[in-house]
């Protein structure tokens, strides 16, 4: 189950993985984290959009994170910083959502409510 500190009516186009890019031109990885927003620097052919969401893993599990802005590096073509803001954390450990439900709930259009903060003190898992 997700929780989310207010409502959330737009549908992203795309729900990345971040830890399914971990690799040479297929990368993203914070820059800075201080919830309930960051940074995010990444290296994809086809890069995210604002309102696109964005999939961790935190010491407490998985948050979904939502691109608020991307700005294009230039050189190289594929390399991207984004600004990045927490909406909610998914109840894996107790069964109640995994990545691929929320990803399929999202992608069809529900909006979804959390309050289940994240600690100000996450830190990726790798």
């Amino acid at each position: 189950m997700l929780g989310f500190s207010k409502k959330r009516n737009t549908t992203p186009k795309t729900i990345l993985k971040m830890w399914e890019h971990k690799s040479w031109g297929n990368n993203l990885q914070f820059c800075k984290w201080e919830h309930p927003t960051g940074s995010v620097v990444g290296w994809l052919c086809n890069k995210p959009e604002a309102g696109d969401e964005l999939l961790a893993r935190f010491e407490r599990g998985v948050a979904a994170l939502r691109f608020v802005n991307v700005k294009p590096c230039g050189d190289p073509p594929d390399m991207f910083f984004a600004d990045v803001e927490y909406i909610g954390h998914l109840d894996v450990a107790g069964g109640d959502e995994t990545p691929e439900s929320y990803i399929q709930k999202r992608l069809s259009g529900k909006a979804v409510t959390n309050d289940t903060p994240l600690s100000t003190k996450c830190a990726e898992l790798l």
